[in-house]
């Protein structure tokens, strides 16, 4: 029976555990046997068909959970451990007290041992320390997933040793999942760090054109797209099979083209201009994306432009514009409003143009979309169709490129070759259309990659059945932005007047530091704690200035949760002088980093100042 202090832990920190719990206890199962061990412990035995095996030593447990944590290597450099098994709880109890610091979760796949460790172990007592407990496996990644987007911890899973063996293949299974998701939190944060100062820096290059071009959720007439047929053609080679279609869609209006990535490219190459080229991202290079629209100087195509995209790509483009807020612009939301008071709507930053076009059309209210050349894979060894190219990259796969790939389901039921990036991209996709259903979406890339949710039809009978009218408005970007200028003036120049005092206080927390550098020196206590406590205001000071917060923040965001979590840990340091120090290191690191940012935005705003106010 499950203790009582345990009961109450459950009853406040995991109730669905609770009621799990309480079922598993009104059943009568004899697969699992407690019995003491030679050392007096209680230890678990369970029968997998073959007999009982034992979970742990039938002479002392308890030393053999102590001897188990003891060969786990580099656990100092771990923040999230997660026990794969926990049997009667040993090795995790083992852990809690050699590690206080680092956080437990536990998987168990047998609720009926989850209960036995309930009933023996007082899990209550590590409260702190836990982070999640299921029997669930689907609970565990949205659990694991979720925590590695928040947070930035350093996982370890840790298999008891009898789960190994015993669930060898789901173990294997699960441990791929769960790795797959926290490398998809790693490259979040690699992207935020590598990305973060150009997306502000881009958007602050890019407001004027906002200023003059309409924003395409806001100021196009709803009789344009709501209800209507849209094809979004991606690059991949089953783009090859399309031509044709594609011409008859264009020709005659029966559905919207919308392109994205490089398939603009091949399109104009079939001299096919698509309806729109959407685009988002941040780097210089993107503008190689839509330079051959600059270099044939085409100026019938509609661009789409993220408000955080690359500014390079806007500089020369030859055709009408509209644009659409990113996720990750915190600048232009702060100081626009539309003539109605309506705060101005943004789309999700995502790791590909195609995921973010699926979530403007989805907010469009478009009738059907349309995937044409998601491949999301290989075909033929094939990366892209057939006119594009890269001078860093083949059109086909290398021999090294072949033997690292993967599997997945193609939409015909088979399998086709993909690697990690497109599986990650795979993920997003259908998370994007479950985000968007009940939004009819079609999937019609031959030899692509099945998405679920999706539904797959050829082109050709798609055209046949369903595109039989024609539905295009020309001309769909002509069309005026209704952002209230006032409201524009009145927020730029309270973010002119919080920037001169952001300069003060930045040089008011420069002085304290430098005397805080010397206080240490010092070596007394009290004055320490003073002067510590005086840097710490002064920071929390500057991180609630408007101008911090709208331009400088976004721009150090990988490096203010870095702050956050060191100053999680070192709160409870009781040495001061060892407190201060580490506080001192990172106050300094955290100034030099906002000073840099802040050398290369500053005339950026200024300049864009001159612009909008004068």
């Amino acid at each position: 029976m499950m203790l009582i202090e345990n009961r109450n832990y459950l009853r406040l920190h995991n109730r669905s555990l609770l009621e799990v719990l309480k079922k598993t206890e009104d059943e009568t199962d004899d697969h699992i046997q407690c019995e003491s061990a030679r050392s007096g412990k209680p230890t678990l035995k369970i029968d997998k068909g073959s007999g009982f095996h034992y979970v742990h030593s039938k002479y002392d447990p308890e030393k053999e959970g102590a001897q188990l944590i003891s060969r786990i290597e580099s656990l100092e450099q771990c923040d999230h451990i997660i026990f794969i098994g926990s049997g009667l709880g040993y090795a995790i109890l083992a852990l809690a007290k050699a590690f206080p610091q680092i956080k437990i979760s536990i998987f168990e796949p047998d609720p009926q041992v989850l209960l036995q460790l309930f009933s023996y172990q007082r899990l209550d007592k590590l409260s702190s320390q836990i982070g999640f407990i299921t029997c669930n496996e689907k609970k565990l990644e949205d659990y694991i997933f979720v925590t590695a987007q928040k947070k930035q911890d350093r996982f370890k899973f840790y298999i008891l040793p009898f789960y190994e063996r015993e669930y060898s293949g789901r173990v294997k299974e699960l441990i791929n999942t769960l790795n797959n998701g926290i490398r998809l939190k790693n490259n979040n944060v690699e992207t935020n760090f590598v990305f973060q100062q150009r997306w502000i820096l881009n958007v602050l290059k890019n407001f004027p054109v906002i200023l003059r071009t309409p924003n395409i959720l806001l100021d196009i007439g709803s009789e344009v797209f709501k209800g209507k047929p849209v094809v979004l053609v991606a690059a991949g080679p089953s783009l090859n099979f399309e031509w044709e279609n594609l011409r008859s869609i264009k020709k005659n209006g029966l559905a919207y083209i919308f392109s994205v990535g490089s398939a603009i490219n091949a399109l104009i190459k079939h001299d096919i201009y698509p309806d729109a080229v959407c685009t988002y991202d941040p780097q210089e290079k993107n503008a190689q994306v839509v330079q051959i629209i600059v270099d044939k100087q085409i100026k019938q195509i509609p661009l789409i432009f993220g408000s955080s995209v690359g500014y390079e790509t806007l500089e020369n483009y030859p055709g009408p514009m509209a644009h659409m807020m990113i996720s990750e612009d915190t600048f232009s939301p702060q100081v626009l409003r539309t003539t109605t008071g309506v705060e101005v709507p943004s789309i999700m930053d995502q790791p590909s143009i195609a995921i973010i076009t699926l979530e403007l059309l989805a907010r469009l209210q478009v009738g059907s979309i349309i995937l044409v050349g998601q491949n999301l894979g290989f075909l033929n060894n094939q990366f892209y169709a057939d006119g594009i190219s890269y001078e860093s990259r083949s059109t086909e796969l290398n021999e090294t490129e072949k033997q690292s790939t993967l599997t997945i389901e193609s939409v015909d039921g088979d399998k086709i070759q993909t690697n990690d990036s497109f599986l990650s991209m795979h993920r997003q996709m259908e998370a994007i259309v479950n985000a968007i259903s009940p939004q009819e979406v079609i999937n019609t890339t031959k030899g692509g990659a099945a998405i679920k949710g999706t539904t797959f039809v050829p082109l050709e009978d798609l055209i046949h059945d369903r595109l039989s009218q024609k539905v295009v408005v020309h001309r769909w970007e002509q069309a005026e932005n209704h952002y209230d200028r006032v409201t524009l003036n009145k927020r730029m120049n309270n973010l002119v007047t919080c920037k001169e005092d952001f300069k003060l206080e930045m040089g008011e927390w420069q002085k304290s530091l430098i005397q805080f550098g010397k206080i240490m020196k010092k070596g007394d206590e009290q004055q320490i704690n003073s002067a510590l406590t005086k840097v710490d205001k002064l920071f929390h000071r500057i991180q609630k200035n408007h101008f911090f917060k709208t331009l400088i923040a976004p721009m150090i965001r990988v490096q203010m949760d870095h702050i956050r979590q060191i100053f999680q840990v070192v709160r409870f340091e009781k040495n001061i002088s060892k407190k201060a120090e580490s506080v001192l290191h990172e106050f300094r690191k955290i100034y030099q980093d906002i000073v840099t940012n802040y050398t290369v935005i500053g005339p950026v705003f200024d300049q864009l100042e001159e612009r909008v106010l004068h």
